[in-house]
């Protein structure tokens, strides 16, 4: 079994992205870094403008940096969760009201 790191290159800064697990073409996996996840989803509703999402995702993800688990750390993932479906309702609405 072998591992490969995997980067991406942005604004001239190697940022690692996860990896991809496997002894060859046929039984490899790529899973993201915890970390990228964490700041794409925590970047992504800032610049978007979605308030929402984007305080509740913050919150979360500062939870799991910290390695808060347990009952709080579930009850602000159900938080981002609900946030999320608010926020894709709205989008929805938006683009069904749209000739």
């Amino acid at each position: 079994m072998r591992d490969f790191h995997v980067f991406i290159e942005q604004q001239g800064e190697q940022i690692y992205v996860g990896k991809i697990t496997g002894s060859g073409s046929e039984d490899a996996v790529f899973s993201y870094a915890q970390e990228y996840l964490e700041h794409t989803l925590k970047g992504e509703t800032m610049t978007l403008g979605l308030g929402r999402l984007s305080k509740s995702s913050i919150i979360l993800c500062e939870q799991l940096r910290y390695k808060i688990y347990g009952e709080e750390m579930m009850q602000q993932f159900r938080k981002v969760r609900m946030d999320y479906q608010k926020t894709i309702d709205i989008i929805r609405k938006y683009r069904d009201s749209q000739p």
